[in-house]
């Protein structure tokens, strides 16, 4: 069961958070691109209707980022998540050493050189992450 009728979920993402995005680029927290998100459990348990992005449940959604900033340490989370992505692509590649560069180059769709020197630039920063 989800509770009362008038519980609501709010996804753990700040309001700024809304127009940034990157591709192996600058390590942003790992929030940055997700929108807000708010949901009547009652009336939509399957969670399809995004109350966040309608106009009139706006004043709400700022009102739930407040206390949310107020308990969640973004910052904190952001690094901790980022070093976790890095340990775990580190222990990938480890574990595929002939086979990860295919493998990624396989992963996504229209994938190049360009984009291999990314990852392994992101690679090379999160290294420092792991010491």
């Amino acid at each position: 069961m989800h509770g009362n009728a008038h519980q609501s979920h709010l996804s753990v993402v700040p309001l700024e958070t809304l127009s940034h995005a990157s591709k192996f680029g600058a390590q942003p927290p790992f929030i940055l691109g997700y929108p807000p998100q708010l949901f009547n459990l009652t009336a939509d348990p399957d969670e399809m209707t995004n109350l966040a992005v309608l106009p009139e449940w706006r004043e709400q959604v700022q009102a739930l980022d407040v206390v949310l900033r107020s308990e969640v340490d973004y910052d904190e989370v952001s690094r901790v998540i980022l070093r976790e992505n890095h340990a775990n692509v580190a222990r990938w590649m480890a574990a595929l050493p002939d086979k990860w560069e295919h493998l990624l180059s396989q992963a996504f769709k229209g994938f190049d050189d360009g984009d291999l020197a990314k990852f392994k630039q992101w690679v090379a920063a999160g290294a420092a992450l792991l010491l």
